[in-house]
């Protein structure tokens, strides 16, 4: 909003200085911002409806409207207030007629602009065979066409060890090979207790089924300790954002926008 302000701004000063037909130029193309701002702001306005978010909608617009105002005024010159003549009403009303054209075809353009179709995806790889199945939502021909495909991947898996500690817990040591990543450790039975991660005391009074932990880096290492059952498998799930590297995947075309893609590598690993 600022800038159609001031280019209205400026567009005011310069056509009060210049000859009619020059300064006409100016406002007109002075008033094209603020044309655009309303056509953005009715194009709000009409997808929001009558929601809280449309009255700071609709002041917005209104704000631009007083701050073009002057572009809207003809000169009043000393000809002007003795005849009143219909062609000198040309100046301000042609500026008017195109800012109103420029909002209901800019909302009208925005309206009919098509819109990608959002997919979601998922490639799940096992970290022991590299065995990789693609989970598509299925809304294009895109998608339809890699959902369910198998493959073969041969990534960078991370590592995962589970070893006896010497409080009768069990150590677990899972190192990301992926930055952004996000690790999820669950246990084959029961749930974990007494758990600390790199040291830290996690509330874990009640058991854990899941335990997470996000934000971690390329080559990064987790210690986590927990009491689990005896025996139980260790599952560590790798969720990181970027499923292009596993087998079988095709880059979409341009009508299809990716709704968070993920790759889940999976390893697993007993005491």
């Amino acid at each position: 909003m600022i800038l159609p302000a001031a280019i209205a701004a400026g567009g005011i000063l310069l056509a009060a200085v210049l000859p009619p037909g020059p300064g006409l130029v100016v406002r007109i193309l002075a008033l094209a911002p603020t044309g655009w701002l309303l056509g953005t702001q009715l194009h709000a306005l009409g997808e929001f409806g009558i929601a809280s978010a449309a009255g700071g909608l609709a002041g917005t617009a209104l704000i631009g409207l007083g701050a073009a105002a002057g572009l809207l005024l003809g000169r009043d010159t000393a000809g002007s207030r003795t005849a009143r003549r219909p062609r000198r009403l040309l100046a301000p009303l042609l500026p008017a007629a195109l800012t109103v054209a420029l909002a209901v075809g800019g909302t009208f353009l925005t309206l009919a602009a098509p819109e990608p179709v959002q997919e979601r995806v998922v490639a799940h790889v096992d970290g022991a065979s590299g065995a990789t199945a693609w989970e598509v939502s299925g809304s294009t021909e895109w998608g339809r066409s890699l959902d369910g495909t198998q493959a073969t991947s041969e990534i960078e898996v991370p590592t995962l060890e589970a070893a006896e500690a010497a409080d009768g817990r069990v150590e677990i040591v899972f190192a990301a090979v992926r930055d952004a990543s996000a690790a999820e450790l669950t246990v084959s039975e029961g749930m974990m207790s007494q758990v600390t991660v790199d040291g830290v005391e996690v509330d874990s009074s009640e058991g854990l089924h899941t335990l997470e932990v996000h934000g971690l880096r390329a080559g990064q290492t987790v210690v986590v300790a927990a009491q689990i059952e005896p025996g139980a498998e260790v599952t560590a799930v790798e969720t990181s954002y970027d499923p292009a590297p596993a087998a079988g995947w095709t880059a979409p075309g341009e009508g299809v926008s990716l709704m968070q893609p993920v790759m889940k590598v999976v390893v697993a690993a007993r005491p």
